[in-house]
């Protein structure tokens, strides 16, 4: 939800920097104490969510905010669904998320198990602000089976998975 008196860019700085600070506490949460050194992390992102959604400068800020690297391998994103199943069958530590449009999140459910709630860390992270989430996106759009699998990125329907 937009405030009335703060800009577009004001607005993007918050999102942006309150995604990169869920994603960190996740990480924190999943892969050992704070502080602790971590591989580059790895993204598989569709070509069109990366134009779409601004992937790059997202990344940069992650990276500037956690110290953290990140690499992101592009595809097509026709072609999330199989390099998924690909990975997960011939090098399942390959990708530690993705970045994809959220129709294809069924495709992903059904055809792989590379996909999990994390309901969890929403509620555990209160400056996510999860309740300010279009409830669309909340409820519909980052689902499946009754359970949150990804957070919005930007504006359109793109998530980041992990």
């Amino acid at each position: 939800m937009r405030r009335s008196n703060t800009s577009t860019n004001d607005e993007w700085e918050l999102a942006s920097t309150v995604v990169s600070g869920f994603i960190a506490r996740c990480m924190d949460v999943c892969d050992g104490p704070s502080g602790q050194a971590f591989r580059p992390l790895r993204l598989l992102n569709s070509r069109y969510a990366s134009a779409a959604s601004g992937t790059a400068s997202m990344v940069a800020e992650f990276e500037a905010a956690t110290g953290w690297r990140i690499i992101i391998d592009d595809v097509d994103y026709t072609e999330i669904v199989s390099e998924l199943v690909f990975a997960e069958n011939n090098a399942p530590l390959t990708y530690d998320g993705w970045i994809a449009d959220a129709s294809g999140v069924v495709d992903v459910m059904t055809s792989t198990s590379m996909l999990g709630p994390i309901d969890r860390f929403i509620q555990a992270d209160d400056a996510l602000n999860w309740p300010d989430v279009l409830n669309f996106v909340r409820t519909i759009s980052s689902t499946y089976a009754g359970s949150v699998v990804g957070v919005p990125m930007a504006g359109q329907s793109f998530f980041m998975f992990y």
